[in-house]
């Protein structure tokens, strides 16, 4: 187990969180090489130099320290985008058909390294494996044995080493899936604002119109409206044509033989019937007049005859 010394004093001293990053560095070439001469080892061996154990840290480093330098030295968290760079949708079914038992553990050979190195550099940190489902993915996807060889190692039957493992790729296929989802969601919630973006875009497009056309429209419609407004104030019923259905049937039958229509108009009418009244009325109030003026006369020549008598 490494700890880090105390050395604040020194003129020279290392940066803090230095240990940290150096194990997840170590780590990180270790589960890299052995695939190499390190296949060697025994599982046994290999598992307790990848244990958090015996890689060692210090514990009274701050964690939040220790989570940029799992992030510098990639093996932090991973994130659903550098999972699609990993595995594929198509990788995702294999698996699926594995943890149902539809496929035989072959089918998924070439992605045991990947679940293997997602698991030992932490890149899944809410993940756990029992030691035994450790030991056999350390012998299948970083050392690439055989399940024979592992066999022989761990002392177990073939057929519960692939009962385990089974185990441990439905836990892996469970969070895939997790981090799969996020990622549709992410791109759903990305689709949604770039559909918001174009809309604000396409809305911010140049008029199909020019200025001067715009201008000209707006001339024409003002014109418009100012000769609606000078009808309206003119008194167009004076030019109206006069008389009724009636009038025109009337004049028409009377016409078939040729010559001018004339339709008398009852304005005219109307006049010429307040022009007689008017004249009756003014010879009716002659003769009133007249008669009184006889009366008055008759009066005063009876007083002159009687006054001759007196």
């Amino acid at each position: 187990m490494l700890r880090s010394l105390r050395c604040d004093d020194l003129p020279a001293a290392p940066t803090d969180g230095w240990l940290n990053e150096f194990v997840a560095d170590s780590r990180r070439r270790f589960t890299s090489l052995l695939s190499y001469d390190f296949s060697k080892f025994p599982c046994a061996l290999a598992l307790g130099l990848l244990s958090d154990e015996a890689a060692g840290s210090n514990p009274a480093s701050n964690e939040e320290e220790k989570q940029i330098t799992l992030h510098r030295s990639a093996t932090g968290e991973i994130s659903s985008a550098e999972l699609a760079m990993i595995l594929t949708p198509y990788d995702a079914k294999r698996l699926k058909s594995y943890a149902k038992n539809m496929v035989d553990y072959h089918m998924i050979v070439d992605l045991i390294p990947s679940l293997a190195r997602l698991y030992f550099l932490q890149r899944l940190p809410q993940m756990t494996l029992s030691y035994l489902q450790r030991a056999i993915l350390v012998s299948l996807g970083l050392q690439h044995q055989s399940v024979d060889v592992i066999q022989q190692e761990l002392n177990v039957p073939s057929n519960q080493l692939l009962a385990l493992f089974n185990k441990a790729v439905r836990k892996f296929l469970n969070q895939i899936e997790q981090l799969m989802e996020k990622q549709l969601e992410e791109e759903t919630t990305n689709s949604k604002k770039l559909a918001q973006v174009a809309a604000q875009s396409q809305a911010m497009n140049p008029t199909k119109t020019t200025l001067d056309e715009e201008m000209r429209e707006g001339a024409q419609e003002e014109k418009a409206k100012q000769q609606q407004q000078l009808l309206d104030s003119l008194n167009l019923m004076k030019y109206a044509v006069r008389g009724d259905d009636a009038d025109w049937d009337a004049a028409l039958n009377q016409s078939e033989s040729g010559g001018i229509v004339q339709v008398k108009s009852k304005k005219q009418n109307k006049v010429k019937k307040e022009s007689k009244d008017s004249k009756k009325d003014q010879k009716h109030n002659k003769r009133s007049a007249d008669g009184d003026s006889d009366r008055k006369k008759s009066k005063k020549s009876k007083k002159s005859k009687y006054a001759n008598l007196s």
